[in-house]
């Protein structure tokens, strides 16, 4: 268990980050969240402390996390075909709902991949 002291404050990822996305990959089959592959040593420990930190595997967050990706995975394979209708999908999870962004942001525009990006950094959002 990571109890959080206020010396710490720099060695968690801030959810408030405009990349904070970056520093997780989350497992479908599993619904875990792990640190990205792609971090350096020091960013790797930041993750791993924020996953910790924040108990962002718990088994409860895991379930929704792992019955949800597994829902959009199988809209996306549905809408594979129709570019249209996967955008519109990417928009709908991708953007705000009354000024807030929908849960488990990060890994839909991760399941999303390229058109998650280009809505993101389109001027729809």
């Amino acid at each position: 268990m990571v109890i959080w002291r206020s010396e710490d404050i720099h060695q968690h990822v801030k959810g408030t980050a405009p990349d904070c996305g970056r520093y997780f990959i989350y497992i479908s089959e599993t619904g875990e969240i792990e640190p990205a592959p792609t971090l350096s040593e020091h960013e790797n420990r930041m993750a791993r402390y924020t996953i910790d930190l924040l108990n962002l595997n718990a088994r409860y967050l895991r379930n929704k996390r792992k019955s949800w990706m597994q829902e959009l995975i199988e809209e996306i394979d549905k809408l594979i075909d129709n570019q249209q209708a996967l955008r519109a999908l990417a928009e709908c999870e991708l953007g705000e709902t009354r000024g807030r962004l929908r849960g488990f942001h990060s890994a839909a525009k991760q399941l999303l991949g390229v058109i998650g990006k280009e809505i993101l950094a389109s001027d729809k959002l």
